[in-house]
């Protein structure tokens, strides 16, 4: 009997950290061998309709009538650098900003080497070709992408075919019904009780001949239109029994993730619900803490802000000179906000409210009386946030990071949501995950789904992330999404 008491908590630790893990797609899987296969092949017909029409515009031949070393040649470096940041995973369907980052940044480490091979090693045998060369490699990541985009949109069209295995209470399974709604997601669900271990579909009308099957039967009977299985309890609140059964499946036969994992693999979100005490000192925070890694941010937050403010400057003239002609008062508005480690520090926006909007409602709506006319359009084109350029200059921000919020709101976000503080243990930015993925906060249930997402960035920022979020901010701003 000790030794059974002893041994479980052991072994739970153990599971959990595997499972957290998020599991790996089966290298045995046919259906995504197929996937990175189809891929390639796309890739390597891009590749060369792009280079022919290039060669076709430098040269006046057709494909066939010049040498298919060249094309070898360019397939080769951008297949590798494709393979080499997961551009055949089926990753790249449900982390699409941190993989764009990925891809664009290894498209270019390939153009400079393939640059220099041609010039300094080939430059002979493709003199006539660098000009195709250059531009096909330039190009054809760029369509890459946009492949993968369109693909991505083929495949969520088909995505009612698919289905996941969650195990938990009623409550988890709601959550993740209203994130599915959220997100536009249409997985079929197949429930198992945290206990008995047996699939209840009764919530899907047209599966009830599955009730009462154990999970690995309800495995082979889904096939290929089961993704996951998701553990929506916690898992030490499982048989140590069941929890190696879902080992074995997570590393023989489908993915087995966590609630958090799975939430971070398909929405990039942190659920609320699995926070605790002590969830900042688990795995996965090692690089918000590398004393290396906040010296090159810095360093880029400063070179970055610094050339923007000096380019724009003529821009921040004009629009300063425009809003006080347009209403009275100050161009520049200030006020207290909370940064890293709830340090306070005035923070610098263009103002697009008349002078005492702040003692009015807390939040804006979009049709705001108090907003200006200007104001409108600066706040539409996000110009207003220019000036916080100073703040990161000063260290206050970054560029990338959670929305520094008013002190006031912060006072009664940390009265009403569990664990807000958690999104300070980073600095605020002037950009963010949850900004450009949710749309302005006006009332509590706002405010803790982007905490999600600034949950999300506090676990996993990175370089590639903080990449990813500022090609996405081009795209919101270009599109004119949220404010």
């Amino acid at each position: 009997m000790d030794g059974d008491k002893s041994a479980k908590p052991f072994t739970s630790r153990l599971i959990l950290q595997e499972m957290e893990a998020g599991g790996a797609w089966p290298a045995n899987s046919k259906r995504h061998s197929k996937f990175s296969i189809s891929l390639f092949l796309l890739d390597c017909v891009l590749i060369t309709a792009v280079f022919s029409f290039f060669a076709w515009l430098n040269t006046g031949d057709f494909i066939w009538n010049f040498d298919l070393e060249a094309l070898a040649f360019i397939i080769t470096f951008l297949v590798t650098a494709t393979a080499a940041v997961g551009g055949y995973s089926r990753r790249i369907t449900t982390e699409t900003t941190r993989y764009v980052s990925e891809y664009l940044l290894g498209a270019a480490s390939a153009i400079v080497c393939a640059i220099i091979v041609i010039f300094l090693v080939f430059g002979d045998i493709f003199i006539s070709l660098r000009i195709a060369i250059v531009a096909t490699m330039a190009i054809s990541p760029v369509i890459g992408v946009v492949i993968r985009f369109m693909r991505l949109k083929i495949m969520r069209k088909h995505m009612r075919s698919k289905a996941i295995i969650v195990i938990g209470d009623g409550v988890a399974r709601e959550k993740i019904d209203n994130w599915m709604t959220l997100k536009k997601t249409s997985y079929r669900i197949y429930y198992a009780g945290s206990h008995t271990a047996l699939i209840d579909s009764s919530m899907n009308k047209d599966d009830m001949n599955m009730t009462g099957a154990t999970i690995e039967n309800a495995i082979v009977k889904l096939g290929d239109e089961l993704e996951a299985v998701v553990i929506a309890d916690r898992p030490e609140n499982l048989s140590v029994k069941f929890l190696n059964r879902l080992v074995a499946i997570n590393f023989n036969t489908l993915p087995v993730y966590t609630l958090e994992s799975f939430y971070a693999r398909e929405w990039q979100v942190v659920p609320l619900s699995t926070l605790s005490s002590h969830w900042a000192l688990n795995e996965g925070f090692s690089l918000s803490q590398n004393e290396m890694y906040s010296r090159i941010k810095r360093a880029y937050d400063v070179l970055l802000s610094g050339v923007a403010l000096l380019v724009l400057s003529p821009l921040l003239v004009f629009v300063a000179l425009a809003i006080m002609l347009d209403s009275r008062g100050s161009a520049i508005f200030k006020q207290t906000r909370v940064g890293l480690n709830e340090r306070k520090f005035t923070i610098y926006k263009f103002r697009t409210m008349r002078v005492g909007s702040e003692n009015g409602s807390v939040y804006t709506s979009n049709k705001d009386a108090r907003i200006t006319r200007i104001g409108c359009f600066l706040r539409k084109t996000r110009i207003d946030e220019l000036p916080q350029l100073i703040n990161v200059l000063k260290g206050d921000m970054s560029l990338v990071g959670p929305r520094a919020e008013w002190e006031k709101l912060v006072s009664n976000y940390e009265n009403a949501i569990p664990y807000y503080h958690f999104r300070h243990l980073v600095k605020p930015g002037i950009t963010g995950w949850a900004q450009v993925n949710y749309r302005y906060g006006s009332n509590i249930e706002d405010t803790q789904i982007k905490l999600r997402y600034d949950l999300y960035y506090v676990r996993y920022f990175s370089f590639l992330l903080d990449l990813g979020i500022m090609f996405k901010t081009v795209y919101v701003i270009v599109f004119g999404k949220g404010r």
